[in-house]
C-alpha cells in the first residue's frame, strides 16, 4: 500500500511541474523597444545619409537632429543650410542654421496631419568623396550631387505632396569620443519647376504648408 502511495504521489509531482526540457523562447520578457533600434552609430559618412533617411520616414526629431553639427558642441563647424535664391530672399537671417533645421524638423516630423514621410536617394546614396584629412584638421568628406524625393501624405487627403531636387551633402568627423560623423553643410538647388526640400523647409518653418 505504502509502494503504490509513492508511485501516485511521483506521479502527481511531474504531471503538476513544468516540462524541465522546454525553452523559456515565448515566457521571456523582451527588452523595451526591441525591434526600434534601426538607426546605427553613425561611424561612417554613408551611416549618417541612411539614418537621416530613417529618421524622417520614423519622425524621429531626435534622431534627426543627431546627424547635424550641433554649434553647441562643434562651435567651430557649425550646421548651415544653403538653398536656392527664392529661399534664401525669404530668411530674416540667412544662413539657415541648426536652430532652425529644429524648428523645421519639428514641425514636419510631430505633425498628426501627416501620416507618412518618404524620403529617397533617387539612384542610390551619392558617392563620397574625401576633401582633407591630416593631425591638424579635421577629416571631411563631402558627396556628389545627388538626386531625390520626399513624399509626404496627409491624413485628411489622398494627395501625395511631392518635392523634388538636387543637393550636396558635407561631413566631418568628430575628434572626440566615438569619433562620429557630422553633416555641417548641406546645399540644395531645384530641378524645373518641382518644389524642393528649400521650397519645404521655407513652408514648415513658417507654418504655412499649403502646397
Amino acid at each position: 500500500m505504502i509502494k503504490y502511495f509513492y508511485l501516485l504521489l511521483y506521479f502527481c509531482t511531474i504531471n503538476s511541474c513544468t516540462d524541465l526540457f522546454s525553452t523559456r523562447e515565448n515566457k521571456v520578457e523582451k527588452p523595451e523597444g526591441e525591434g526600434l533600434g534601426i538607426f546605427e552609430e553613425a561611424t561612417t559618412p554613408e551611416t549618417v545619409l541612411i539614418n537621416y533617411r530613417r529618421a524622417i520616414e520614423n519622425k524621429n526629431t531626435v534622431e534627426y537632429m543627431k546627424v547635424f553639427s550641433d554649434p553647441l558642441q562643434f562651435p567651430s563647424q557649425p550646421y548651415n543650410f544653403y538653398g536656392d535664391a527664392n529661399f534664401n530672399a525669404q530668411l530674416d537671417n540667412p544662413p539657415w542654421d541648426y536652430n532652425e533645421e529644429n524648428i523645421f524638423a519639428t514641425n514636419l516630423l510631430t505633425d498628426n496631419s501627416i501620416t507618412s514621410v518618404t524620403f529617397n536617394y533617387v539612384d542610390s546614396l551619392p558617392d563620397i568623396r574625401y576633401t582633407s584629412t591630416g593631425q591638424d584638421s579635421l577629416e571631411t568628406v563631402e558627396t556628389d550631387f545627388f538626386s531625390y524625393e520626399i513624399i509626404i501624405k496627409e491624413r485628411e487627403s489622398s494627395i501625395e505632396k511631392t518635392y523634388k531636387g538636387q543637393s550636396q551633402v558635407k561631413l566631418f568627423q568628430s575628434q572626440i569620443g566615438s569619433e562620429l560623423w557630422y553633416i555641417y553643410e548641406w546645399t540644395d538647388e531645384s530641378v524645373g519647376n518641382n518644389l524642393s526640400l528649400s521650397s519645404l523647409k521655407i513652408r514648415l518653418y513658417q507654418g504655412q504648408d499649403n502646397g
